[in-house]
């Protein structure tokens, strides 16, 4: 069994985020992801509750044959990210059931300066 990637993050409380990335095989050959769905959760303590969580229904949008992923997460709902270090995952579930956490890490929210 190999091990997630472990990539620490950071983002502003109130701006945008963004996180694309493409699903590959070890050669980097991307992996058809037609009817898999998508997770990002932050969470205050590894192993805790998540804070909060997002999947394709919301914020994630997940391609077919291009492995690619979209996560991305508009500036009302960043803006309810309190200004603290989280634990984050990402989790794919193919049509099988079989969830794969792909990568995780910390993702520091920084705090806005000035709210609109």
């Amino acid at each position: 069994m190999e091990l997630p990637d472990f990539v620490n993050l950071e983002a502003k409380q109130g701006d945008h985020f963004a996180l694309p990335f493409i699903y590959t095989e070890d050669d980097d050959t991307p992996i058809d992801v037609t009817g898999y769905s998508a997770e990002f959760s932050l969470a205050v303590a590894p192993g805790g509750s998540p804070s909060f969580t997002y999947t394709e229904d919301d914020y994630i949008t997940v391609g077919t044959t291009d492995g690619a992923f979209d996560i991305d997460v508009v500036p009302s709902e960043t803006r309810n990210w309190t200004a603290r270090r989280y634990f984050y995952e990402v989790s794919l579930v193919p049509p099988d059931g079989k969830k794969v956490t792909v990568f995780e890490g910390r993702i520091s929210i920084r705090p806005e300066v000035v709210r609109e």
